[in-house]
This record gives structure tokens, C-alpha cells and sequence, in this order.
């Protein structure tokens, strides 16, 4: 069975941003080299990534079949899919206390 690296999860950089409510309906803007992204549109991205690696940790514990494969392997794989799915809802918790606060828009 081909071996397949799984991606790594890079943490966003999100400085906080306080903006009016007034502000414009567009979910993000970029001010020079950063991106300003409204808080529920972050959350709702990583709701989609978390929905994403799920199914891919889901797969990854159906596909391995002991007989045949190197379980190392895929505990390693498992291992990292686990991490990359807390880290993503770590940082979702995050945006919703930053949402509560009322802040409106994070840099990226």
C-alpha cells in the first residue's frame, strides 16, 4: 500500500482586529500583506476543516487492515490526523471567545 504523507497543519496568525459593526458585508479585505477575515466566516472554515479531517481520520482507521500493513505507520498517521483535528478546534474555540468579546474580524 502507497504511503501518503498527511499534510500539516499550519496555525493561522490572527491578531486581533477590532472593528466597527458598521463595517462593510464582505467577509474579508486585505490591507497590504495581511488579510482582515470576519470572525464567522474563520469559524466556519474551520468547522469545514474539522468536518474534513474527521472524514479523513475516519478513513484512515477503516483503511488499515493489520495482516497486510505496518501499523506503525498508521498509528503515525492517526496520531498526526488527531493533532491537526485539536488544533483546528482549539483555534475555533479561540475565534468564539474573541466572537463573544466582540471582536469582528481577525488578521490572517
Amino acid at each position: 500500500m502507497k504511503e501518503t504523507n498527511a499534510t500539516e497543519f499550519k496555525k493561522p496568525s490572527t491578531d486581533l482586529m477590532l472593528e466597527e459593526k458598521t463595517s462593510s458585508n464582505n467577509n474579508l479585505r486585505r490591507e497590504g500583506d495581511v488579510t482582515v477575515v470576519k470572525i464567522e466566516t474563520a469559524i466556519s472554515a474551520l468547522d469545514s476543516n474539522i468536518e474534513k479531517l474527521q472524514a479523513k481520520l475516519s478513513f484512515i482507521i477503516t483503511s488499515c487492515d493489520p495482516r497486510r500493513d505496518l501499523l506503525y505507520q498508521y498509528e503515525k498517521k492517526i496520531a498526526t490526523v488527531k493533532q491537526e483535528i485539536e488544533s483546528a478546534m482549539e483555534e475555533r474555540r479561540r475565534l468564539s471567545r474573541l466572537s463573544q468579546m466582540g471582536a469582528i474580524t481577525v488578521l490572517h
